[in-house]
């Protein structure tokens, strides 16, 4: 619990900085070009770099929940699982999906976090389709795809 209570601390800490502060960042922690102008998902790797830079916070769990809370990726602990699912059913969220992912939470994480994959990259691929040039991080691919399995292989 107390490591969930401090990736919760974390998970954002980057997350309502300009663009230009995060471009900076991200060539100053040498992170992927990819991450340049694209502040939701840089937020997430910026703040695990800065907790074990800046906070000395070397447990690998830990640091992986929160440079993968926006993407996901395949084989996630469950503390992985339980931020990312946090943060996309926090009390102030009301797009349509949440209510389903709450009620899922409840009863099972994998489902829970499988049904939240699917549902972004459902609107990441609406958006796309509206024009918009972004693109879908691979992580939240593979995440999806190897929730799917595992709870396939389950049955």
């Amino acid at each position: 619990m107390e490591k969930a209570e401090l990736c919760a601390l974390f998970h954002d800490m980057y997350k309502y900085l300009s663009v230009d502060q995060v471009n900076y960042y991200v060539n100053l922690y040498n992170l992927d070009e990819k991450y340049l102008n694209n502040p939701n998902l840089a937020h997430s790797k910026l703040a695990a770099v800065a907790m074990r830079r800046d906070y000395g916070i070397e447990d690998e769990d830990m640091l992986n929940a929160v440079a993968y809370h926006t993407t996901g990726r395949a084989c996630m602990s469950v503390l992985e699982k339980i931020i990312a699912l946090s943060d996309f059913i926090e009390p102030n969220r009301s797009f349509p999906e949440v209510y389903r992912t709450r009620e899922l939470a409840e009863e099972d994480l994998d489902r829970a976090c499988l049904y939240m994959y699917e549902k972004t990259i459902e609107f990441l691929n609406y958006r796309i389709a509206n024009g918009e040039d972004i693109t879908i991080d691979n992580d939240t691919i593979e995440a999806k795809e190897y929730l799917w399995k595992t709870l396939n292989m389950q049955k």
